[in-house]
């Protein structure tokens, strides 16, 4: 068990262990990066056993055993970086923070521009599809849900775009690779829904009505195998009031 640290005194794994009684605990430190590190866009990959991390204006992975030096995976200059997937795809923007906000512009990951205006964008966990959010609005931060698929081994330039769902609010990724999306949000009303969607089957399944924000999920499969509820966290519309969760029954895939 350890403790990554960002700073500028690098990028550092600090070994935590249980102190014995009377026995005084000392922390092992190993240096992953000597260089100064900021959080500025983090992300820890248990698929690779690496960490990345910024550096100036580069994006660098490192070994969490530090079996090797610290590598550069992009150098920005004044695009953004919307997403890492298992320190080797990125998927970034052309436009600066300045220029829409910061987490919104256009869309690439390599050569191929997959986005004109959104946000939201993430891998999914085979790094084989790209989820984001088109033409997502300002202050609601609403768009249209797609998705952006590849077959193993295959460029991103032969990857095809499938329209998940409309004025999509929240979404996520569950562990079998199914999306709970809170859609249908143009409006607050009975209309607002909570769905299931497997975009590998082409089905959307209602699990929830009427319901105006969702602001987190939590898969009970990921701390109990076998088990497919949820937890959602959900709020007013507004997001001013006291937050509560809601148990929901997931069929299983």
């Amino acid at each position: 068990l350890a403790v990554l640290t960002c700073d500028w005194d690098g990028v550092r794994a600090v070994a935590v262990r249980p102190a014995r009684s009377q026995t005084q605990a000392v922390a092992t430190q190993r240096v992953l990066d000597p260089e100064p590190c900021h959080a500025e866009y983090s992300v820890l990959s248990p698929h690779t056993g690496e960490v990345a991390y910024s550096h100036g204006n580069e994006q660098r992975v490192a070994p969490l055993d530090g079996s090797g030096p610290p590598r550069v995976l992009t150098r920005q200059g004044s695009q953004q970086i919307f997403a890492i997937c298992q320190s080797r795809e990125v998927a970034y923007s052309l436009d600066p923070p300045e220029r829409y906000g910061k987490g919104i512009g256009d869309g690439w990951v390599g050569s191929l521009r997959f986005m004109e205006r959104g946000r939201d964008a993430r891998f999914a966990t085979d790094c084989q599809h790209l989820y984001f959010k088109e033409h997502a609005a300002d202050l609601r931060k609403l768009g249209e849900l797609r998705s952006l698929g590849r077959t193993p081994a295959e460029p991103w330039s032969t990857a095809s775009q499938l329209r998940l769902a409309r004025n999509v609010g929240f979404y996520q990724e569950l562990p079998d690779g199914r999306l709970v999306v809170a859609e249908n949000l143009a409006v607050i009303g009975a209309q607002n829904r909570v769905s299931l969607i497997d975009g590998a089957r082409r089905t959307s399944r209602v699990l929830l009505q009427g319901v105006g924000a969702v602001t987190g999920a939590l898969p009970l499969g990921a701390y109990f195998p076998g088990r497919h509820e949820l937890l959602l966290e959900v709020d007013t519309p507004e997001l001013d009031n006291d937050r509560y969760l809601l148990y929901v029954p997931v069929p299983p895939p």
